[in-house]
């Protein structure tokens, strides 16, 4: 319940401010960049569900704000309808991603996720899993909800770099998929250390919620024990759960694009911002940002640097991951061939694994404009066994064809 009265309490914030900002906040006339991608990946990778779900976002926020909104002749009626408008999206731009990044991660190891109840502001839902399910398989189906918010945070602010601006309704919808772990994690409130949060009716083990199964199932993955001899929960355990809360919080606090995102919730959808370096500026300059991620092997702290060499972006990612062994490193180099009607992207990821050793990565992203307004995107490439955030675990090609319609920008 806890969880619940602290979800519907931020997304209010959203809705306050866009109630304040409808009469106060002047219109920007800088156009920063827009775009509306849409994508298919296949092998059920998760690019479906981050990518395509800012697309609907973006679109929903411009049908208000650049179509109805500006119809509405009658303020207290055009801010009330605002409000809920902005409300309604923002929340169903942080809530369906995350239910579709369990579906897609269920169908990956031959399952299935349905949603079985919807509660306001959250939903319930129900695996069907194989019966040759692993631990392996199971955490992965946890997991796919936070990785689908953690994409599009992430994918939000490499585009702020990318592009040279974003509007704010992106930077505050990236702002509020961060927030989910840790109202997940240290929000839903329960005896961590009461065995009988961990057993249901019939006196088999359970867990309940993705903060609480993924806990369990990456520390039991290492070969830990949970339940001690005496029946009770392993110390080392609930010290460990109560760490994933703390160390997600402050890994996001310790990011100044997160600030920027808070930022932007009151700033008016029609207005953006553009990147800030801390060193140098937009054509030689290095700035950060952080990423909290929940993956198969157990949390991920990533570190994004964005350095610019005379006009060139390259994005270079390290990753630390813990429990289990999970470190990484990755190279994007944005715009290696820049053409007035083609570009491409270069990204190449390492890393060094429990269960999957050393691996690779290496993908190339590709656009082709049709128009000043249409273009084609294909990505193509091939990563070795091993977790990488959003693709599939297997050896294999790892790619996507789409479609991108550019209102202003790039």
């Amino acid at each position: 319940m806890k969880t619940k009265f602290c979800l519907l309490v931020s997304f209010l914030l959203i809705g306050i401010s866009s109630f304040a900002e409808n009469d106060t906040t002047e219109v920007s006339t800088t156009n920063y960049h827009r775009d509306y991608t849409l994508l298919y990946s296949p092998n059920y990778d998760m690019l479906n569900s981050s990518e395509n779900s800012r697309t609907a976002a973006k679109m929903l926020i411009d049908a208000y704000w650049r179509g109805i909104g500006p119809k509405i002749k009658n303020k207290t009626i055009g801010s009330i309808s605002g409000f809920l408008w902005t409300f309604a999206t923002t929340w169903s731009a942080t809530l369906w991603p995350h239910e579709y990044g369990h579906k897609l991660r269920a169908l990956q190891i031959g399952g299935d996720f349905h949603i079985e109840k919807f509660s306001f502001p959250v939903a319930f839902g129900r695996f069907e899993l194989p019966e040759n399910v692993t631990l392996e398989d199971e955490t992965l189906i946890i997991i796919g909800g936070i990785e689908a918010n953690s994409m599009m945070s992430r994918d939000v602010i490499n585009d702020l770099y990318k592009y040279g601006g974003l509007y704010n309704d992106e930077l505050f919808t990236g702002f509020f998929n961060r927030l989910i772990w840790p109202t997940y994690s240290l929000m839903l409130r329960f005896d961590v250390d009461d065995p009988a949060s961990w057993i249901d009716e019939n006196g088999d083990p359970m867990c309940f919620g993705d903060a609480a199964c993924f806990a369990k199932f990456v520390w039991e993955m290492g070969g830990n024990e949970f339940f001690m001899n005496d029946g009770s929960i392993n110390p080392s355990f609930v010290s460990f759960y109560h760490q994933l809360g703390i160390i997600g919080l402050a890994w996001n606090l310790v990011d100044l694009n997160f600030y920027r995102g808070a930022k932007a919730i009151a700033s008016g959808e029609l207005n953006g911002q553009k990147p800030k370096y801390l060193l140098g500026d937009e054509s030689n300059g290095w700035a950060y940002s952080t990423l909290f991620n929940t993956s198969v092997l157990g949390a991920e702290l990533y570190l994004n640097n964005y350095l610019k060499i005379q006009n060139q972006l390259y994005s270079i990612y390290l990753k630390y991951g813990f429990p289990l062994e999970n470190n990484g490193i990755g190279i994007t180099a944005y715009n290696v061939i820049d053409l007035p009607r083609f570009k491409s992207d270069l990204t190449i990821e390492g890393w060094k694994q429990k269960f999957y050793g050393t691996g690779i990565s290496a993908t190339t992203t590709l656009s082709f404009s049709l128009s000043k307004k249409f273009d084609i995107l294909a990505q193509a490439g091939w990563k070795s066994k091993g977790y990488v955030l959003g693709r599939p675990l297997d050896e294999g090609f790892v790619g996507f064809a789409g479609l991108r319609y550019k209102m202003f920008g790039l």
